[in-house]
């Protein structure tokens, strides 16, 4: 098993990789949660909830305005206009999301 580096050595490695001293990424505020903590993790879902449904909401949209012109010869029409109520319904999710966050945050504070 190999040597662990001197503490200077390791101090200088995680400088140069942008870990602070206590082995957690230096961009991330003191503030949040621990790794163990289940609030972490909850945050975590649901970040990847709202990038989950722009990205559906948009295809959903999308596939909805393709078939349309296919079933009605109006290419590409429909597949445009799918797409932007797609996009737009994904926003609109984004942006619940983010006051539901808010709410979180003030009620909590």
């Amino acid at each position: 098993m190999p040597a662990s580096p001197p503490r200077r050595l390791r101090s200088q490695i995680s400088h140069f990789v942008g870990l602070s001293a206590s082995g957690g990424c230096a961009s991330v505020s003191l503030h949040m949660a621990p790794a163990g903590d289940q609030s972490a993790w909850k945050a975590l879902g649901e970040l990847s909830a709202v990038g989950l449904t722009l990205v559906v909401a948009t295809v959903l949209g999308l596939a909805g305005g393709y078939y349309l012109d296919r079933w009605l010869g109006t290419s590409p029409w429909m597949t445009l206009i799918g797409l932007l109520l797609g996009i737009a319904a994904g926003f609109v999710n984004l942006f619940r999301s983010i006051k539901r966050a808010e709410r979180d945050i003030d009620d909590g504070a």
